[in-house]
């Protein structure tokens, strides 16, 4: 049993090395089209919030459907160039499951946080925004590709999952100043494809293909505006 525990905690090891230098090839990605899109404008404003969320996962393969609750905390970033209501989006958030209810073949089964070692969600959405100005508030919505990956692990046996799909935005800036603001609404999500490894200690098992795995994540939060002029600006005598 020892041997065994040891075996997997190096594998575990392994994987979590994977999934660091994986999820690492998308921030410069990341980066680069935020600056990329900010060398080219003149004037642009950027909306940056940090959210609470409590979240809802709802994963079905075959006969089987998984409920999770989790709770999680969210960066979320709209760029707008040249005073344009259309901009660039970013969202990535970290979900911790307290409770996982399965139901198979009409019995439940329930688990929380208490009977794993780790069990994580990580979420990334780029895309696009566009918003609508009504003075001190400000409504939006935004849309692009999703990318997940879950993390679940005990003494018996460990789960890493990679989920792509579509995610979405929808939520309201209350601003107090032409800086601060309050930030309310929802993330929402639907993966369509995998790529899960589960490993028992004796055997990994390897599945890809279709997925069906949904979200809904309601969130409340505070954020920044920040906006900047990227030029040179011309003076009189330039005029």
């Amino acid at each position: 049993m020892g041997l065994r525990d040891g075996g997997l905690g190096c594998r575990m090891i392994m994987k979590k090395i994977k999934e660091l230098s994986i999820m690492k090839k998308f921030f410069p990605v990341i980066v680069f089209l935020l600056l990329g899109s900010l060398a080219i404008a003149t004037d642009f404003d950027t909306n940056i919030s940090g959210v609470y969320s409590f979240s809802y996962f709802n994963e079905k393969v075959e006969s089987t459907s998984t409920d999770i609750i989790s709770h999680g905390i969210d960066l979320k970033i709209c760029t707008y160039v040249n005073d344009s209501n259309i901009g660039f989006f970013m969202n990535t958030g970290f979900y911790f499951p307290s409770t996982l209810t399965a139901e198979i073949g009409g019995m439940e089964f329930k688990t929380t946080r208490d009977d794993y070692n780790w069990a994580s969600i990580i979420s990334l959405i780029l895309g696009c925004t566009y918003k609508w100005d009504f003075e001190n508030i400000v409504v939006y919505a935004a849309v692009g590709p999703h990318l997940a990956q879950t993390v679940i692990t005990n003494d018996m046996v460990s789960v890493l999952g990679y989920s792509f799909g579509v995610g979405g935005d929808i939520g309201v800036r209350f601003f107090f100043s032409d800086l601060v603001f309050i930030n309310v609404g929802s993330i929402v999500s639907y993966d369509f494809y995998k790529d899960i490894s589960v490993d028992n200690g004796y055997a990994e098992i390897n599945e890809t293909g279709s997925y069906d795995y949904k979200s809904i994540r309601p969130y409340l939060g505070i954020g920044i505006r920040l906006n900047e002029t990227i030029g040179k600006k011309k003076t009189i005598n330039e005029e």
